[in-house]
Parts: C-alpha cells; sequence; structure tokens
C-alpha cells in the first residue's frame, strides 16, 4: 500500500480500535472485516493520489474545481483590468491634465469598458484645440467610415449605442466628436461665443484629422479610397451642423447623412433681430453677476467643471439631466439609461483630492447657455438646406423636439430627405424600446448608399 492509501485507511477510526488503528480488547466488532473490505476498495480506489492536507479534509470534493475556475476567472479578471486601466491611463495621458484625473483613472477605465469605445481627447489638427471623440469598429478594415454629430448640451457619449452596434455589426469605422465647450473639449475663449458655424468648423477640422478629408485642386475631397464611403450621423443640433458640412463639402467627399431628431437651425423672424441682440447682451450681464465677477469667469473657463454645483453621484447628476428634459411640459421623454449614458462623459470628480468620494461636477462650458447673439429666418435655413446635394435621411419622432409638423416637413422637403416619423424621445437612438428601431433605419439607409458608392466606383 503506497503513502496515499496508508494516509486514507489511517483516517479511518473502526469500532473495536482507537484512533491509531490498535485493537482494543473488549471492543470488537462483528462488521470489522465488512470495514476491512471498505477499507481496501477505499485504498485502491485512492492509490496513486497526493495526500490531502489535514485542513482540506472537511471540504467537500466539488470545492477543488470550483477554486480552480475561481482563481483562472479571477486571473482572467486581472489581465482584462489591467487592459482597461492602460486605456484609461492613455485617455488620461492624451487629455494632457494628469492632476484633474489622478484620482479617477480607474473610473475612465470602466467606462471605457462600458461603452466599448476607444477615447480620445486632443487636437485633431496641427494647432488646434483638444477634442474629445470615441471611435468604434475597425480603422483599417475599410468600411464606411461615419463622423457622428451630438446634439446640445451633449457629448460623444450620446452614441454609445449607435455608434458601437454600427462597428461592431455593421462593419463600420464610427468617429463620434464632442463639440468644443461640451464634455471634456476644449472651451471657447472666455469672451468667445458658441454658435453652429464654430461647431461646423470642428466637424471639418475632425475630417481633415482622421485622414478621411482633404483639400485637393479643386477643393476638398475624400482623402479616403473612392470606394469607401463618408457618411455623416447627427442628432439634434448635430443634425443642423450635419447639413452645413455637407453643403459644404457636397458629394464629392459626403456620400450621404443620418439625420436623427435634428434638421436646421432654431430661426427668428427678422422683424425679431434687435429685440433678440438685446436680450443676449443683457442675459451675459446678468450671467456675469451670477458668476461672482469677470476675473472668476475667466478662471473658471481654462477647463473642468469650474465652480459648477457638485452632485453626491453620477446617478445624481444623470437624474439632473433628465429634469432637464421632462421637465419642460412639452411632451419631451429621456429615460435614465439615456441620461446616464449621457452624463458619463461630461462629469469629472469633485473632490479631487478625495479619492473616495463620488461626488461629480459637469465639465461643459456654462457659457453654452447664452443666448444667441443673432438668428436666421425660416427662409435663409430653407435655402440653406437646399443647398445641400447629399442623400438625407431624416428620422423624427412622437415624443421628440416640439418643432411643430409643418416647420419639420418643410424642412425635410427642402432637403428631399427620406422622412421615418416613429416613437419616442429625443434621444431614440439611446433609449431601449427605440434604439433597435434607429439602427435598423440608419444601418439599411447606409448599406443602400455603400452599394451606390460600390457601384459607382466600378464604373469610374
Amino acid at each position: 500500500m503506497d503513502y496515499g492509501a496508508v494516509e486514507s485507511s489511517s483516517s479511518l477510526i473502526r469500532p473495536g480500535s482507537d484512533v491509531l488503528g490498535t485493537e482494543v480488547p473488549g471492543l470488537q466488532d462483528s462488521s470489522h472485516d465488512h470495514e476491512l473490505f471498505e477499507m481496501l476498495a477505499a485504498d485502491k480506489a485512492h492509490a496513486g493520489e497526493a495526500p490531502k492536507p489535514r485542513f482540506l479534509r472537511w471540504l467537500p470534493t466539488w470545492c477543488g474545481p470550483l477554486c480552480l475556475s475561481l482563481s483562472i476567472a479571477g486571473v482572467l479578471f486581472l489581465l482584462v483590468l489591467a487592459g482597461l486601466t492602460s486605456s484609461g491611463y492613455e485617455y488620461i495621458r492624451l487629455s494632457g491634465d494628469y492632476e484633474k484625473h489622478s484620482t479617477n483613472l480607474l473610473w475612465a477605465a470602466v467606462i471605457y469598458a462600458c461603452t466599448g469605445a476607444l477615447s480620445t481627447v486632443a487636437p485633431l489638427v496641427d494647432g488646434g484645440a483638444a477634442m474629445h471623440r470615441l471611435e468604434w469598429g475597425d480603422a483599417e478594415a475599410g468600411g464606411p467610415a461615419v463622423l457622428a454629430l451630438h446634439g446640445w448640451m451633449d457629448n460623444a457619449g450620446s452614441f454609445s449605442k449607435l455608434g458601437r452596434a454600427l462597428g461592431e455589426r455593421h462593419g463600420c469605422h464610427v468617429a463620434a466628436l464632442t463639440f468644443p465647450g461640451h464634455g471634456v473639449s476644449a472651451r471657447a475663449e472666455p469672451w468667445g461665443e458658441y454658435h453652429q458655424a464654430l461647431n461646423a468648423s470642428a466637424a471639418l477640422e475632425a475630417l481633415v484629422g482622421l485622414g478621411w478629408v482633404e483639400n485637393g485642386p479643386d477643393g476638398p475631397r475624400k482623402a479616403i479610397p473612392a470606394d469607401r464611403p463618408l457618411f455623416l450621423l447627427g442628432h439634434s443640433m448635430g443634425g443642423a451642423v450635419s447639413a452645413m458640412v455637407a453643403a459644404a463639402l457636397g458629394t464629392a467627399c459626403v456620400d450621404a447623412m443620418a439625420l436623427i431628431e435634428g434638421h436646421g437651425l432654431f430661426t427668428k423672424p427678422p422683424s425679431h433681430a434687435g429685440r433678440a441682440l438685446q436680450d443676449a447682451l443683457r442675459s451675459r450681464v446678468q450671467r456675469m453677476h451670477r458668476r461672482g465677477d469677470a476675473a472668476s469667469a475667466v478662471s473658471q473657463s481654462a477647463g473642468g467643471g469650474g465652480g459648477g454645483r457638485a452632485y453626491e453621484a453620477l446617478e445624481a447628476a444623470a437624474a439632473q439631466r433628465r429634469q432637464s428634459v421632462v421637465g419642460r411640459n412639452d411632451g419631451q421623454i429621456l429615460t435614465p439609461e439615456a441620461a446616464l449614458a449621457l452624463v458619463a462623459w461630461s462629469v469629472a470628480p469633485a473632490d479631487e483630492r478625495d479619492a473616495s468620494s463620488e461626488r461629480v461636477k459637469f465639465t461643459h462650458d456654462p457659457g453654452l447657455r447664452r443666448q444667441s447673439i443673432s438668428y436666421q429666418s425660416e427662409d435663409q435655413v430653407l435655402a440653406a438646406l437646399r443647398a445641400v446635394e447629399v442623400p438625407a435621411l431624416l428620422l423624427t419622432t412622437a415624443n421628440g423636439w416640439p418643432w411643430g409638423e409643418e416647420r419639420t416637413q418643410g424642412r425635410a422637403e427642402a432637403l428631399r430627405a427620406r422622412r421615418v416619423h416613429m416613437e419616442g424621445g429625443h434621444h431614440p437612438h439611446l433609449d431601449a424600446d427605440t434604439a433597435d428601431t434607429v439602427l435598423a433605419e440608419v444601418a439599411a439607409f447606409f448599406e443602400e448608399h455603400k452599394a451606390t458608392v460600390a457601384a459607382r466606383s466600378a464604373r469610374s
């Protein structure tokens, strides 16, 4: 009998024996032979096995495989966490703001894991301002290039569902830009103005910086192969900016654009121009007093969340963002899930020296809320939309932005857009009930024009 067998048999206390296996007179048991047979059978079953440490003998036999599985899972988790932390570190390194994020490295990595996106905060061209972008899909696979542009007070996280699905399931390379002053992108100068021409310039800068558009002898042209489609994807304000970019670049660069709840600029009648200018400038004086003084405003413009309100946790900030939509009493809806996706890329730790604190503050520039100094008339906007030659898809919703049906239909006709009206709120691409419908419509539209681009390229 080998050592394992001896160890196994010595662990038994037989009737008529002491703990050492020595027979004790007067305590013989008639079942001794039967027990000896069982003991020998056990010895045979355990022959060749290593002895089990005494402190493990009380564990059930299934605990071994379970512990091994948990150990393997733990190692894999640590490897994944290391990769995510590395990605979060890269995100912070590119932002050039170590001190601000020093207590938030793991948080950045976790957000990266949840969105599945490559995150970058850096200038896209030499001398440009730092802009945040999220990217999904394989940039080297040659699939359609999609520039996604978000709405007012949102950020690139607006496309965390749609962009990811287009990248992973439809072969697109999606780059979602965060406009100046929004999220963690650079702000305008202290007294700079946020207007749609600035956002259009940022979008053009992104197209050039990503290597998708270049300046040719006859003007802008595609910098990617002719058979690779270039699409625009705009939500709300991003839809208006997409139309401006499409009008500027034309079909030489842009093959199609999909607009979600966005089809042009806000307008006012020409007779309101004087009053609009007065109200806008007066509101700036009021905001200066609310902030304290001009010096405070200048110091807060450099980045971060300024001295804004702190929220006890990310969920509280998301609740406030949702309330800003549903509290308008105009029928709009925004689900908690959608609000959380928007806020995740638009907050920073409020207590930067306390790593255990969950308090956050918004990072967008409060100047985004300034009233516009000038407006175009509806006729001007319609004329600009008629200049767009790029094929367009327009998605509108039953509980979206209250443009009014007459204005919405008029702009759809000016764009010669294919209009799809659906249930949902102003962020249907984020809300769980409508996200799949939006994806299906946008993906089908892009596939249609992908085929058109391929056919045109084959003829040339």
